[in-house]
Protein backbone atom coordinates (compact mmCIF):
# COMPACT_ATOMS: atom_id res chain seq x y z
CA UNK A 1 0.00 0.00 0.00
CA UNK A 2 1.36 3.11 -0.85
CA UNK A 3 2.30 6.04 1.81
CA UNK A 4 0.32 9.28 1.55
CA UNK A 5 2.76 11.73 1.26
CA UNK A 6 2.23 14.17 3.92
CA UNK A 7 2.93 17.41 1.73
CA UNK A 8 -0.26 16.86 0.00
CA UNK A 9 -2.53 17.32 2.61
CA UNK A 10 -6.00 19.30 2.47
CA UNK A 11 -4.36 22.37 3.63
CA UNK A 12 -1.30 24.04 2.33
CA UNK A 13 2.20 23.12 4.15
CA UNK A 14 5.00 25.20 4.19
CA UNK A 15 8.49 23.31 3.10
CA UNK A 16 11.43 24.95 3.89
CA UNK A 17 13.64 25.12 0.76
CA UNK A 18 17.32 25.21 -0.54
CA UNK A 19 18.69 25.92 -3.76
CA UNK A 20 22.13 25.34 -3.85
CA UNK A 21 23.71 26.13 -7.47
CA UNK A 22 24.62 22.85 -9.23
CA UNK A 23 27.80 25.01 -10.52
CA UNK A 24 30.34 27.55 -9.65
CA UNK A 25 30.08 30.79 -11.48
CA UNK A 26 31.78 32.94 -9.42
CA UNK A 27 35.14 30.53 -8.53
CA UNK A 28 38.06 31.95 -9.31
CA UNK A 29 41.57 30.58 -9.05
CA UNK A 30 43.89 32.90 -7.98
CA UNK A 31 47.67 32.72 -10.10
CA UNK A 32 48.05 31.89 -13.32
CA UNK A 33 46.81 28.63 -14.93
CA UNK A 34 42.92 27.37 -15.14
CA UNK A 35 41.18 25.65 -12.96
CA UNK A 36 40.70 22.03 -13.75
CA UNK A 37 36.86 20.55 -14.49
CA UNK A 38 37.48 17.26 -11.88
CA UNK A 39 38.44 20.28 -8.88
CA UNK A 40 35.59 22.30 -9.77
CA UNK A 41 33.26 19.49 -9.86
CA UNK A 42 34.63 18.31 -6.63
CA UNK A 43 34.19 21.64 -5.15
CA UNK A 44 30.77 21.32 -6.46
CA UNK A 45 29.88 18.07 -5.13
CA UNK A 46 30.94 18.84 -1.92
CA UNK A 47 29.11 21.83 -1.29
CA UNK A 48 25.92 19.84 -2.19
CA UNK A 49 26.34 16.88 0.10
CA UNK A 50 25.57 19.10 2.59
CA UNK A 51 22.19 20.37 1.00
CA UNK A 52 20.54 18.72 3.73
CA UNK A 53 22.12 19.97 6.92
CA UNK A 54 22.04 23.41 5.22
CA UNK A 55 17.93 22.98 5.19
CA UNK A 56 18.27 22.15 8.43
CA UNK A 57 20.25 25.38 9.55
CA UNK A 58 17.49 27.63 7.74
CA UNK A 59 14.49 25.15 9.28
CA UNK A 60 16.16 26.08 12.67
CA UNK A 61 16.46 29.61 11.73
CA UNK A 62 12.63 30.00 10.59
CA UNK A 63 11.83 28.44 13.90
CA UNK A 64 13.63 31.84 15.63
CA UNK A 65 11.53 33.61 13.09
CA UNK A 66 8.74 32.90 11.05
CA UNK A 67 8.84 36.25 8.80
CA UNK A 68 12.42 35.13 7.39
CA UNK A 69 11.12 34.15 4.27
CA UNK A 70 13.28 34.18 0.94
CA UNK A 71 17.23 34.36 1.99
CA UNK A 72 19.99 35.10 -0.89
CA UNK A 73 23.60 34.71 0.65
CA UNK A 74 27.42 33.63 -0.62
CA UNK A 75 29.21 31.39 0.96
CA UNK A 76 33.03 32.80 0.52
CA UNK A 77 35.92 30.38 1.29
CA UNK A 78 39.09 29.62 -0.30
CA UNK A 79 40.41 25.98 -1.15
CA UNK A 80 43.90 25.43 -0.10
CA UNK A 81 46.17 24.30 -2.43
CA UNK A 82 48.08 22.12 0.12
CA UNK A 83 45.61 20.08 2.44
CA UNK A 84 42.48 21.10 -0.16
CA UNK A 85 40.39 22.84 2.58
CA UNK A 86 38.25 25.06 2.26
CA UNK A 87 39.65 27.92 4.52
CA UNK A 88 38.30 31.73 5.26
CA UNK A 89 35.27 31.21 5.25
CA UNK A 90 32.56 33.34 5.64
CA UNK A 91 29.19 34.79 4.30
CA UNK A 92 29.19 37.49 1.91
CA UNK A 93 26.72 39.84 0.74
CA UNK A 94 23.13 38.28 0.34
CA UNK A 95 19.70 39.67 1.01
CA UNK A 96 16.80 39.05 3.08
CA UNK A 97 18.95 37.57 5.62
CA UNK A 98 19.07 39.12 9.41
CA UNK A 99 19.90 36.02 11.12
CA UNK A 100 23.58 35.26 12.49
CA UNK A 101 23.02 32.44 13.51
CA UNK A 102 22.03 30.88 10.36
CA UNK A 103 25.43 32.50 9.14
CA UNK A 104 27.08 31.28 11.61
CA UNK A 105 25.81 27.32 10.95
CA UNK A 106 26.78 27.79 7.26
CA UNK A 107 29.89 28.87 8.15
CA UNK A 108 30.38 25.78 10.31
CA UNK A 109 29.46 23.46 7.89
CA UNK A 110 31.86 24.63 5.36
CA UNK A 111 34.74 24.69 7.38
CA UNK A 112 34.91 21.07 7.51
CA UNK A 113 34.74 20.74 4.19
CA UNK A 114 37.75 19.72 1.84
CA UNK A 115 38.46 17.67 -1.59
CA UNK A 116 40.38 15.19 -2.40
CA UNK A 117 42.13 16.86 -5.51
CA UNK A 118 43.83 20.13 -4.21
CA UNK A 119 44.04 22.48 -7.00
CA UNK A 120 47.41 23.74 -7.86
CA UNK A 121 47.04 27.36 -6.77
CA UNK A 122 44.62 28.82 -4.07
CA UNK A 123 40.77 29.34 -5.26
CA UNK A 124 38.45 31.45 -4.54
CA UNK A 125 35.01 30.70 -4.32
CA UNK A 126 31.62 32.96 -3.86
CA UNK A 127 28.95 30.15 -4.04
CA UNK A 128 25.57 31.20 -3.79
CA UNK A 129 22.66 29.86 -1.78
CA UNK A 130 19.37 30.64 -2.06
CA UNK A 131 16.58 29.33 0.85
CA UNK A 132 12.70 30.08 0.63
CA UNK A 133 9.24 28.73 1.63
CA UNK A 134 7.71 26.93 -1.02
CA UNK A 135 3.85 26.12 -0.22
CA UNK A 136 2.30 22.48 -1.07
Amino acid sequence: MKRANPCHLARRVLVPCIVVSAFLPALVGCGSGALSNSVRQEIGAQVLQQRRPMTACYKRALRRNRALGKTDLVLAFTVDPASGAFRDVNMQGGSGCQDPQLQQCLVQLAQGLSVARAPDKPVVVNYPLSFSIRRR
